[in-house]
């Protein structure tokens, strides 16, 4: 269960039932298929992109996105168009085996393909904002579970298996240390 979803089920516990049921006949995705919601899909592709590019400055041990490794982590990626065009395939891929997006889906791409100066905009203004610290305690792709160290983190995975909970930290996850005097 995650937090998102016990919000769902107490706003509409009947639209929750529908979105988590299966339709076999349908598709082979779960729930009803969702139409792709645009405003939805560009805040994503942002979202998407500021999490891509993070990953590669923080695996490049860059300071802050103004540092020189900044520079050609972005180069390594292909800049911000490259990197904004690979996040709108990615996520409108998804909608691909979808038969309530499939005649929507290449007008949903263009769209968001228009609206590139614009999302390149707001991903470079939010990114201006990240604080980077290095990450010692995992590494970029990592999957074993450990306590997290110093650094900044993003989509880290939060549990809670006593409760059976899980979700992920939506927003940039930065750990810092505060100093303890001695007892």
């Amino acid at each position: 269960m995650t937090v998102s979803a016990l919000s769902e089920i107490e706003t509409c516990p009947r639209r929750w039932a529908l979105g988590s049921a299966e339709y076999p006949d349908l598709w082979a995705g779960r729930g009803y298929p969702p139409k792709p919601a645009l405003s939805s899909l560009s805040g994503s592709v942002v979202h998407f992109a500021i999490e891509t590019i993070t990953k590669a400055f923080v695996q490049a041990g860059c300071a802050s996105v103004q540092d020189a490794c900044a520079v050609q982590a972005m180069q390594e990626l292909g800049g911000y168009t490259k990197v904004i065009n690979d996040c709108i395939d990615s996520l409108t891929d998804r909608y691909n085996r979808n038969p309530r997006a499939t005649r929507f889906l290449d007008g949903v791409r263009r769209t968001l393909r228009g609206q590139i100066p614009i999302l390149r905009a707001r991903t470079q203004t939010l990114l201006s904002r990240v604080r980077l610290a290095a990450t010692t305690a995992r590494t970029v792709g990592q999957t074993a579970r450990r306590p997290l160290s110093i650094g900044t983190y993003s989509e880290v995975e939060l549990c809670a298996p006593d409760l059976g909970w899980k979700g992920k930290a939506g927003r940039r996850l930065h750990l810092a240390m505060s100093e303890c005097e001695p007892n």
